[in-house]
């Protein structure tokens, strides 16, 4: 008499990270049971009548298997290495050769084939760390609150909330979850030049650095930002005007254009730090104004609010305080409209092609080969003297620079009655 078995089924069994399944199925009420297992060529099926015998089966078919027996798994000398070497590697896991293989394969393809190993770190770095689940979003307003809290001018903090609101829009994620590779695609899919993108980087940068020192991002680590390289760029000679183009646009410009067009050419003033656009609500437009202009000690103060780095002084060029000379006395901004449609009719008129910044470009150009002193046409520019070395030094020739500096207004200049802004 045959007899009754009460152990449940399928039954497992394990040598090593090798597996070998027993099944017990009915034929006509007399049980069968089946050996499972995957050999080299695929799924292999078994059958015994008696119970005992499917189990030697399967014991003797699992440490086949984790051995790497050759007749088993007809494999040759060198696969047997591989596969007797895959076997003890994952042995610790307990996970078999073929699930590990599947695994394996399923995560290069999600990664697109970069490193498996250097994407379980990262995720290791972040899982369990206590990190909390700040959006970037969220880290982009108190990044900004904080700068306009240390005293930031107004005019970096407008670029600040530029770039964040750019990278706000891309990442909808926490910033721990934002990766290197992230950030690098963003960064080259930003439609603008190399410099535009090296500062985008270089604020994104900072804002990372920042969730860090806060305990947003794992401390004494490097960030996502950190892995991501500045664009390479080209260094190409400044777009500058000539000495008789920046005398044309100055003869055709209307009286309200001059300034806006001496101040740059001639005290190195950004465009935008003379005209922007509307202001945020409860923000003070950030423009010069003539009260900046000292006209009794030739200075022209950049303040902090205007400024796009640090307040700084300009001392005024002989030639720019003629061309200022008419207009003092007034009061209000320097130049109260957006300057499209004056710089059109003043390229126009003077026939000059308008080259984008030239007149900026110009006055380092020119002011570094006049002086030879690069610190102080940084201090004037608000610009690092190394980037004014490597931009800006003999682009121009010392007679051009003659030249320049001594383009002058014609005596009895014009000007026209202007409103007092508020």
């Amino acid at each position: 008499m045959k007899r009754k078995t009460t152990e449940t089924f399928p039954l497992t069994v394990t040598k090593g990270s090798a597996s070998v399944k027993i099944y017990r199925t009915n034929n006509r009420g007399v049980p069968t049971y089946t050996v499972s297992f995957v050999g080299a060529s695929g799924r292999v099926l078994r059958q015994f009548r008696d119970l005992d015998e499917a189990k030697r089966e399967a014991a003797s078919r699992a440490s086949s298997l984790a051995l790497g027996d050759l007749e088993a798994l007809r494999l040759g000398g060198r696969e047997r290495q591989l596969y007797v070497a895959a076997s003890e590697a994952l042995n610790p896991t307990g996970v078999s050769i073929d699930i590990a293989a599947r695994t394996f394969a399923a995560a290069f393809d999600l990664l697109g084939g970069d490193s498996i190993l250097e994407a379980c770190r990262y995720f290791a770095r972040h899982r369990d760390r206590g990190l909390p689940d700040i959006t970037v979003t969220d880290a982009s307003e108190r990044f900004l609150a904080t700068k306009n809290a240390e005293g930031l001018s107004a005019r970096h903090c407008k670029d600040l909330r530029r770039i964040t609101g750019k990278l706000v829009q891309a990442f909808a994620v926490n910033l721990k979850d934002v990766t290197g590779e992230d950030l690098g695609r963003y960064i080259a899919s930003l439609k603008m030049g190399a410099v535009s993108k090296n500062n985008h980087l270089r604020n994104i940068k900072t804002l990372f650095t920042f969730g860090r020192s806060h305990g947003w991002l794992t401390k004494n680590e490097t960030t996502a930002a950190d892995a991501v390289n500045f664009v390479k760029t080209k260094r190409k000679p400044p777009a500058i005007f000539t000495p008789a183009e920046t005398a044309a646009l100055l003869s055709a410009a209307s009286e309200r254009f001059v300034p806006y067009l001496a101040l740059i050419a001639f005290g190195g003033v950004r465009a935008d730090e003379i005209s922007e656009d509307e202001p945020r609500p409860g923000e003070e437009r950030g423009q010069l104004r003539w009260e900046d202009i000292d006209f009794d000690r030739g200075v022209v103060n950049v303040p902090e609010a205007v400024s796009k780095t640090i307040r700084r002084k300009i001392t005024m060029q002989a030639n720019l305080a003629q061309w200022l000379a008419p207009y003092r006395g007034r009061t209000g901004f320097v130049y109260a409209l957006e300057p499209s449609n004056d710089r059109e009719k003043c390229a126009a008129a003077a026939k000059v092609k308008w080259k984008h910044n030239a007149l900026r470009h110009g006055f380092a150009s020119y002011r570094l080969e006049q002086c030879k002193n690069a610190a102080e046409v940084s201090l004037e520019m608000g610009n690092g003297p190394r980037m004014v070395m490597q931009r800006y030094a003999d682009v121009v020739h010392a007679e051009d620079a003659a030249a320049y500096w001594n383009i002058r207004p014609a005596d009895g200049g014009k000007v026209l009655p202007m409103p007092v802004a508020a």
